[in-house]
């Protein structure tokens, strides 16, 4: 199965465009992208951490990007430059300066960061 709509949810990959009825919908939850986030800290350091990525559509509806769940694949950098992303999805309907990274570790559990547009100092903008 491609795509899937239950109640108020759609489900697909990420890899085609989305028509605009189901960008309507209140959560659309894709793959493909595989959003980690490099953090750098106040001497230079770089950690990279796969996360989740959610945030508003412009059409009033949520977007939620989930990480890669592979310990081999450590996802691609989020970026407040919206035509550096995979999908056609993010590109076109997300409101990319107001996703916000969700950090999970099995020592720390879920760790919400602010978004986008409020961690421009401590996002790494290197795509390593």
């Amino acid at each position: 199965v491609e795509e899937y709509t239950i109640d108020n949810f759609y489900f697909t990959h990420g890899h085609k465009e989305l028509d605009d009825d189901k960008a309507r919908l209140k959560t659309v939850i894709i793959g493909h992208e595989h959003p980690s986030i490099s953090i750098r800290d106040s001497i230079g350091f770089i950690s990279k951490f796969p996360c989740f990525l959610i945030g508003p559509l412009s059409t009033g509806g949520t977007l939620i990007i989930l990480p890669a769940m592979s310990i081999y694949a450590s996802g691609v950098t989020v970026t407040l430059d919206r035509d550096m992303y995979l999908s056609p999805i993010t590109r076109r309907y997300g409101v990319v300066e107001k996703f916000k990274p969700y950090i999970f570790s099995e020592e720390i559990g879920v760790l919400e960061l602010p978004t986008l547009d409020n961690l421009i100092d401590i996002v790494s903008t290197s795509s390593s």
